[in-house]
């Protein structure tokens, strides 16, 4: 009887690395199967088993079994985050640091927007729940009481982030603020003789109509909240506050609209910051602009919110729910040439 025994090249062939098990990791770095679960999820074991294991696993290709890992605890690992609108580097700035966070605890992320479509929004949502994600992030959630009640009826955890509609008011909030960084702003102007601001909100860009009132809150500053739709233009606003009698002598606005304010008054031969002081609210994506003018910010970062927000939902996964609604601090004051002394 002829017995086919295989070549030396046929034994050298590695496995495939679907079919490595941790007893195959276990007995190449000779320690037990505890520890190698341990050192692989992050878990305290010696530096040296833990090289162990690390050599094992890169030598015999080993790649871990994330589906039986989901089997076995009941979960598939994976997270959603809906958007009403990705447009601007805010959002992407939040994107990045809830991915970091939630990929340290070994969570995938599944990413959709609505484009600024309400139904849209409500699709994706019945979407994610019947994917069964074990967690949703839903950023400035907004729709009927049906989707609501559905979100609150889901069974997994559910996060508002930024703003929420008073339909979704039973799912708890992570929402930014810029009132520590605001203060400090405002005490700074304050001490340089100013009683009146004018904050020019874009909301677009700012999506700050909700954080004005919460934030900018020092009694001794009057402010003047106004929309660019209220406006006819930068050049036309500029001068009728100019020939008021008590006119604000600080221009608060976003980034584009701070630059666009200083281009008026240096064209105007408004002197800044002696006679009309500007500030910008900027995001991190568009300080460099406010570096290169010279121009006082509160710089928003947007990754604080999505670094909290990941946190609130790694916690809740554990058993913790958060409460209605955590304020997350994403402003800093930046002082810079154009906010000065009132003449």
């Amino acid at each position: 009887m002829l017995c086919c025994r295989p070549t030396s090249r046929e034994r050298a062939l590695p496995r495939p690395a679907s079919q490595v098990t941790l007893h195959d990791v276990a007995a190449e770095a000779e320690v037990s199967i505890a520890t190698v679960s341990r050192a692989l999820n992050g878990l305290l074991v010696s530096r040296a088993s833990e090289a162990r294991v690390r050599r094992a696993v890169a030598k015999l290709g080993y790649v871990a079994n994330q589906t039986a890992r989901a089997l076995r605890n009941e979960r598939s690992y994976t997270l959603g985050v809906i958007f009403f609108e990705l447009s601007t580097a805010r959002g992407l700035g939040l994107l990045d640091a809830l991915s970091s966070v939630l990929e340290i605890s070994g969570y995938s992320l599944l990413i959709a927007t609505a484009r600024g479509d309400e139904q849209t929004y409500a699709r994706l949502l019945r979407r994610f729940v019947e994917r069964r994600v074990d967690g949703l992030f839903c950023v400035s959630p907004i729709g009927a009481a049906d989707s609501a009640a559905f979100c609150a009826n889901a069974g997994i955890p559910i996060l508002a982030l930024r703003t929420r509609n008073d339909a979704f008011r039973s799912i708890p909030l992570v929402e930014p603020t810029f009132a520590a960084a605001a203060e400090r702003c405002t005490a700074e102007l304050y001490a340089l003789g100013h009683r009146r601001l004018a904050f020019i909100d874009d909301e677009v860009q700012l999506s700050a109509g909700g954080m004005v009132g919460a934030s900018w809150r020092d009694p001794r500053i009057e402010l003047e909240h106004v929309t660019l739709d209220e406006i006819a233009g930068i050049d036309e606003w500029i001068r009728e506050v100019r020939s008021r009698r008590n006119r604000p002598t600080v221009i608060a606005a976003s980034e584009r609209q701070a630059e666009a304010a200083l281009a008026v008054c240096r064209a105007s031969g408004i002197a800044v910051p002696g006679e009309m002081s500007i500030l910008a609210v900027s995001t991190a994506g568009d300080e460099a602009r406010a570096q290169r003018l010279n121009l006082s910010s509160v710089l928003l970062d947007s990754r604080r919110l999505g670094e909290a927000a990941g946190k609130a939902m790694l916690a809740w996964l554990e058993g913790t729910r958060p409460k209605g609604k955590l304020s997350v601090e994403v402003g800093t004051w930046v002082p810079r040439a154009t906010t000065g002394r009132v003449r």
